[in-house]
């Protein structure tokens, strides 16, 4: 007589371990349906949920465009006084951005979340601050539009960061990120960049400056401003523009930093825009050619910042006219880049577009050189 096996015996209730697992997969899918069933099961279980689950539900809600109850999740572990991690406060800031960017609330409303958000971290977060989720917010701020918010938090993280544990150091990148939001506002951006040179926590960088020269091509009251009143508009604009990329220059030479690529590009912008026919803004572009030349490394392997400024250069040549009448200029620059659409595999940096074969390439590159050639013959 053969012995009867016993029926397995079935679990009523999961365990903490499963309950987290199943969140955690769950939310990474985006499956608000299987997350609720999850919930429901730890409540049955009576299994209290921790910091890391309160921030997966949070992600998975937001991730299913659910942002009510994301935002009562993360107010449920803020009763409940469990302790916001890193990761908390970078699905909160996240989830703010595509709250405002799903045109379901107003930009107010989001704004105020972050800011919410950002005083219940730096009260009580996690002790071992992370400056990278710190910039993820100053960049949120940025793209929310509010620049007084982002000032904010850069001015705690200055006065509070290293004593207070959940506050970071602010680095050069939280610098950068703030100057590169004041759009059209080159003194607020200048006041960040002063508060960067006196600094103890971080240096200017390239992108700093870079940031300034994208930021003057948008601010045309300033840089008349900087010109003497005399003349038309366009006339101070233009000088304004050349003591603008002077000074930026000299500055840079004296924090002894090294230009690059996006550096002349930015400049060559600025000073071509008006069309100016000045000796000093000739001389200038002259240099800024020479010196993107001369900082063109290994062309075999472009990023994107060679194809963007090659994209600035081939636009300057067409708008200025001391580059225009001369011949050279376009001789050496049209074999410069028809190297450098071979050596891409196709890639051709005057439109930034790609093909596959070399009659592609030659097409695009021949009919923007063609248009060089007939600015070059003009008188």
């Amino acid at each position: 007589m053969m012995a009867r096996i016993p029926p397995r015996r079935k679990h009523s209730h999961a365990g903490p371990r499963e309950i987290s697992e199943a969140i955690s997969r769950s939310a990474r899918a985006g499956d608000l349906s299987a997350l609720d069933a999850t919930v429901r099961a730890a409540r049955k279980s009576n299994v209290a949920l921790n910091a890391v689950n309160y921030t997966a539900m949070a992600m998975g809600l937001a991730r299913g465009r659910d942002f009510r109850r994301c935002f009562e999740a993360l107010a449920s572990m803020r009763a409940l006084n469990l302790t916001p991690t890193n990761a908390t406060l970078r699905v909160a800031t996240a989830a703010c951005v595509s709250w405002f960017a799903s045109k379901r609330t107003s930009h107010a409303s989001a704004t105020l979340a972050l800011q919410e958000m950002v005083k219940w971290f730096a009260d009580g977060g996690e002790p071992r601050a992370d400056v990278r989720s710190w910039n993820m917010v100053l960049a949120a701020f940025g793209k929310l539009g509010a620049r007084r918010c982002m000032s904010e938090v850069l001015r705690v993280m200055e006065e509070r960061g290293g004593i207070a544990k959940s506050v970071p150091k602010p680095d050069i990148i939280s610098y950068n990120t703030c100057m590169s939001a004041m759009k059209g506002n080159v003194l607020q951006a200048l006041l960040l960049f002063a508060g960067l040179v006196r600094g103890k926590y971080a240096k200017p960088d390239a992108a700093s400056y870079n940031a300034l020269l994208k930021i003057a091509m948008d601010d045309a009251r300033y840089l008349i401003g900087l010109a003497e009143p005399e003349g038309t508009a366009k006339d101070r604009m233009v000088k304004g523009s050349v003591r603008f990329v002077k000074a930026v220059l000299k500055s840079m030479q004296r924090q002894k930093v090294e230009p690059d690529l996006r550096t002349w590009t930015g400049v060559l912008r600025l000073l071509t825009r008006t069309e100016a026919e000045t000796s000093e803004v000739a001389d200038l572009v002259k240099n800024a050619v020479l010196e993107f030349w001369f900082d063109l490394r290994n062309p075999s392997r472009p990023s994107p910042d060679l194809i963007v400024s090659w994209k600035g250069i081939l636009h300057t040549c067409k708008v200025d006219q001391t580059l225009r009448n001369s011949d050279i200029w376009f001789t050496s620059l049209a074999v410069q880049c028809v190297n450098f659409c071979f050596c891409t595999g196709g890639r051709c940096p005057c439109s930034g577009s790609s093909s596959s074969g070399n009659a592609r390439t030659w097409r695009i590159c021949g009919h923007v050189h063609y248009e060089f050639d007939s600015l070059s013959s003009q008188p």
